[in-house]
């Protein structure tokens, strides 16, 4: 039974350090985008979620893999202290 939880459920289980919680790097592939360096899956009680957490900031953030990696490309830019190393840091290394 897949059970996926809401936002603020996973918030939650995150503050009580719920031990069902596990942040995963996805396998990196020759394709993936280097935007996953930022950010780790959510898994709780061995069912990845639909939400990702930012390494950086520690926001929540809706992910499905067919949406791409776009919107957190987008947050990492806003939330790295100076934007401007953010898009240089993802540029070296899309390269």
């Amino acid at each position: 039974m897949n059970v996926l939880l809401k936002k603020n459920e996973i918030i939650d289980l995150i503050k009580q350090q719920d031990e069902s919680v596990i942040f995963q790097k996805p396998k990196q592939t020759s394709k993936s985008s280097s935007v996953w360096e930022h950010f780790s899956l959510i898994v709780v009680n061995k069912i990845k979620q639909e939400m990702i957490i930012c390494d950086n900031c520690k926001d929540l953030l809706t992910y499905r893999q067919k949406d791409g990696t776009t919107s957190m490309a987008k947050h990492f830019r806003s939330c790295h202290s100076d934007a401007a190393n953010a898009r240089s840091c993802l540029n070296k290394q899309t390269k």
